[in-house]
């Protein structure tokens, strides 16, 4: 039993082992619909009131409905509905999922996977309102704080009561009966002109991450028409205009943001301020919740031991404030599952509002193939469109979101991509018995049980592509209903690069992205967004231009920073994580640069549900893949260790915007780059080679660049990898998640450590390594035989390590500013002492990089708006000036450098009990 409001929501749960169970295709002869109870009016709604503005609006503090940093986006004040199919049912002998592994992946995980990390990603980014049916947070921590724990803060005035609202129920949920948001009461401010305090809900999360973030309040035609709420995180404050005349009663989905354990409520909090443009109107204050969770439901054997974003609609929708009319309308659990999720939108749904309804399925039986989509017709699928009886609008609808599909699947993954047709059905998802309120389509993506079109659906870049298609269409539909120009939002930009300005400050440098075949049109402005910690940003700056300077630095301090490309669609998704640090003397000591670009299938971690007769299942999580935010790990090392780094995505040196010359060391990561991900490109060879060739010094990581480059690389790749990093490929995996320094005293101290955090993703492949001439083993697998985990090189005037597996899957912040302090003292990196030129406090930024002064790392004439012409004669470290010669400007190596020769032997001798 819950005993307090605000408190993790957590029990243990009874493992089920029932039969199989195939809940049918969803059909619903129009007979039976029929005989489904009516939908009640929601609490709190009357006749409609004119909506002259969205629902809800992410703005900036003090702004009323005023559009969000960067633009509302082509959905502004658009509701979308959206169903991600099926999920994990009781069937009355256990849980289950409603689809069976067929080559590796559910139905039922496939479509939630898709929604909540792309779809709902896209449509935000449009400006839309966005409902689901399904738990849209994969987290299985929940935090619940109901409004009587809400401290007041400032000097608001508080009215009465306003409930019914959320309340504290008996988990798990082992009855119908239960109304979450009958179960308590809700609180209430007076509306002022100008802020005077508010409510305060702060969220003491059980560990750092990231959190959706839902608010809860009772609407009525008294309320706010921009109640003033607030997100306060570990990247600063974010703020919400939420029109509470409008979706009550119900759990409101904010965002995703990044909260860190232990933080005060000025940074782990949501507030609701009682400021509003009507004065004297009703802010209401009710639960406040923060993940997912795990499921709540006893359906008489004991709750699932699953995510509840895997549940099905049933049991959410009850969850989420429905009554059981909406959410029970038949007598089995899977059948109401069907009719929930479009009831639920109906019963959501406010009049008068523009909203649409989309369901993600993929399809059967094997040997089908291809796409094929459906609105409602009073026949068995496939039916054909003159069948068509669904809400007015739905057509137009399907023929919007069928046309993108197709021609953007074919134009980014497969060009003989099957367009199957446009059908109708009696699918009860669909039917307009159950939501007669708006336009609905039903959507086959591919056939998962078919091998060709499940090696498509298990690829997250034919999910990403699907979810774009499915969201420009959506905005194709409105452009055309509201007679309006179609702009789509852009591709995200991925050349990136912050460094030090030379004076004291960092700035941002980018390029506009390129077109992609199925992408949105090209950006207008950018919204650059900073964070302290590399996880949690702040809403960000606008600039037409492609260069930000960032205000406000002393020396030391730590800054990262993301792109999104805007335009009157909207907001790209956003770019990869750079960071940069800034130095005393103006000059970055190290360059991080991000090579890790790989995601696909390959990468999908797996699940043992054997308990639900569904064996090793796939799963697309993208933090535990790739999710483009692994720079941070190797800043904080940085740091952490003592020195000034800049940094940037391989892009940035492929395309020849930053230059390695002029840092004394390069700290460059591949992840798990693999065969046909081209770990380091012609390109990148040819600059790191010139960069070695001048004295240069270099760590870099992967756990697949032997695998790649000396197994089944190219005879350039083979000679790079040997020649250069000194180092040929021995096994392609090494069996063991733990290595230790090699005999010597290169890495001293050191000590035993793994590499396979689990915050992060796996490291499947770590590489098992050799050293070859010049070279000599730094570490050893903890595998009972010293393979090589890690080669050092010392010839001629460079320097370098080699690791077989990934810097930043190393567990433990300390052991890798131990692991990265050893290898830039290997290196002889020193920071620089001295004041740069202009203030240290960055004070004299004027919001654009200046385009005088020489920066390390610099590209040719024309290039870079910052004038790097003369930067490979910038002295990086205090010694003699090395004028054109770049990189030859060194300092002298580390005392453990001298110590290479004499490990040769050993290398020697571990070369010869390895075998390839």
């Amino acid at each position: 039993m819950l005993t307090q409001s605000a408190s993790l929501l957590a029990f243990t749960p009874t493992a089920d082992h029932g039969h199989a169970f195939d809940p049918g295709c969803g059909l619903e002869p129009p007979e039976q619909a029929a005989l489904a109870p009516a939908i009640p009016q929601k609490q709190g709604r009357t006749s409609a009131p004119a909506f002259d503005a969205p629902f809800m609006v992410r703005t900036q503090p003090d702004h009323h409905f005023h559009s969000q940093i960067g633009g509302p986006g082509i959905l502004a004040g658009k509701t979308v509905y959206v169903s991600a199919g099926h999920g994990f049912v009781n069937t009355g002998v256990g849980w289950r999922a409603q689809r069976g592994n067929t080559n590796g992946i559910v139905e039922d995980l496939v479509s939630i996977e898709a929604i909540n990390q792309y779809l709902i990603p896209y449509l935000h980014g449009m400006g839309a309102y966005v409902v689901t049916v399904r738990e849209p947070d994969f987290g299985t921590q929940m935090l619940i704080i109901d409004d009587p724990d809400a401290v007041v803060e400032g000097n608001p005035s508080e009215g009465p009561g306003n409930g019914p609202g959320w309340g504290p129920v008996t988990l798990p949920i082992a009855s119908d009966a239960v109304a979450p948001f009958q179960s308590g009461n809700a609180r209430s401010l007076v509306a002022a002109a100008a802020e005077s305090g508010g409510l305060v809900y702060a969220a003491n999360v059980p560990a750092d991450g990231y959190y959706n973030v839902y608010i809860s309040f009772t609407q009525g035609p008294d309320r706010a028409p921009d109640a003033h709420w607030v997100v306060r995180h570990s990247g600063g404050q974010s703020h919400f205009r939420i029109d509470q005349r409008r979706h009550g009663s119900t759990w409101i989905l904010l965002g995703r943001f990044h909260f860190e354990a232990g933080a005060d409520s000025e940074a782990s909090a949501v507030v609701v301020l009682d400021d509003s443009s009507e004065p004297g109107s009703v802010v209401s204050a009710d639960a406040v919740r923060l993940g997912g969770g795990m499921a709540l439901h006893d359906r008489g054997d004991g709750p699932n031991d699953r995510p509840m974003a895997e549940q099905c609609a049933r049991y959410y929708t009850q969850w989420n404030g429905a009554p059981p009319s909406v959410f029970d309308p038949s007598a089995s659990d899977s059948n109401d599952d069907v009719s929930a999720r479009s009831r639920f939108a109906a019963w959501e749904h406010e009049p008068g509002e523009d909203a649409v309804d989309v369901a993600w399925h993929t399809n059967a039986p094997n040997p089908g193939r291809g796409t094929e989509t459906y609105t409602y017709g009073d026949s068995a699928p496939p039916g054909p469109l003159e069948n068509f009886s669904g809400v007015a609008g739905s057509r137009q609808l399907q023929d919007a979101i069928h046309t993108e599909l197709i021609d953007d699947l074919r134009a980014e993954v497969d060009p003989g991509w099957i367009d199957r047709g446009r059908f109708t059905a009696y699918f009860g998802e669909i039917n307009p018995s159950h939501n007669p309120q708006m336009p609905a389509v039903l959507l086959e993506l591919g056939f998962h049980s078919t091998p060709e079109d499940a090696a498509h659906l298990r690829e997250p870049d034919f999910r990403r592509v699907a979810s774009r298609s499915i969201a420009q269409g959506i905005a194709a539909y409105f452009a055309d209903q509201d007679g309006i120009p179609l702009v789509l939002p852009p591709e995200p930009p991925r050349t990136i690069w912050l460094h030090n300005d030379g004076q004291g400050g960092l700035v941002a440098q980018w390029q506009e992205p390129a077109a992609a075949p199925g992408g949105g049109d090209p950006p207008t402005s950018y919204v650059v967004q900073v964070s302290t910690n590399g996880y949690g940003f702040d809403e960000g700056t606008s600039t037409s231009d492609t260069t930000l300077t960032l205000d406000g630095l002393w020396a030391g301090d730590v800054r990262y920073v993301r792109i999104l490309a805007v335009n009157d669609g909207g907001r790209s998704l956003p770019s990869a994580v750079v960071g940069a640090a800034v130095a005393p003397s103006g000059t970055a000591s190290v360059l991080v640069v991000d090579g890790f670009d790989r995601l696909d299938g390959g990468l999908l971690p797996s699940d043992d549900l054997s308990a639900y007769d569904l064996g090793l299942v796939d799963r697309m999580r993208l933090n535990q893949m790739n999710d483009f935010g692994y720079a941070p790990r190797h800043a904080e090392a940085i740091d952490g260790a003592g020195f000034s780094f800049d940094g940037t995505t391989d892009d940035g040196i492929e395309s020849g915007t930053v230059a390695l010359t002029g840092y004394q060391a390069v700290d460059w990561f591949s992840g798990t780059d693999s065969v046909g991900d081209e770990p380091l490109s012609s390109l990148a060879r040819d600059a790191l080679a010139d960069y070695l060739d001048q004295g240069g010094r270099l760590l870099i990581s992967g756990a697949e660049l032997g695998w790649a480059m000396d197994e089944f690389g190219t005879p350039d790749e083979q000679d790079f990898f040997r020649q250069r990093l000194h180092a040929s490929y021995v096994a392609d995996d090494a069996e063991v998640d733990d290595a230790e320094p090699a005999s010597g005293e290169l890495f001293e101290g050191i000590g035993e450590f793994s590499f396979a955090d689990p915050t992060v993703y796996y490291p499947e492949y770590p590489d098992v390594l050799a050293a070859e001439p010049g070279g000599s083993l730094a570490l050893v697998y903890r595998d009972g035989f010293e393979s090589g985990a890690a080669v050092a090189w010392a010839e001629n005037d460079e320097l370098g390590v080699l690791l077989g597996f990934p810097f930043e899957t190393i567990d433990g912040a300390q052991t890798r500013i131990e692991l990265m302090s050893a290898v830039l003292d290997l290196f002889g990196v020193v920071e620089p002492e001295g004041e740069p030129e202009g203030d240290t406090d960055g004070n004299d930024s004027t919001g654009s990089a200046d385009s005088t002064g020489d920066l390390p790392g610099g590209t040719g004439a024309g290039e870079s708006p910052t004038g790097s012409e003369g930067s490979q004669g910038t002295d990086s470290g205090g010694q003699a000036d090395g004028g054109d010669q770049g990189c030859s400007c060194r300092s002298s190596p580390g005392p453990r450098a001298a110590m290479l020769p004499l490990l040769l032997a050993l290398g020697a001798l571990r070369r010869r009990r390895s075998t390839r």
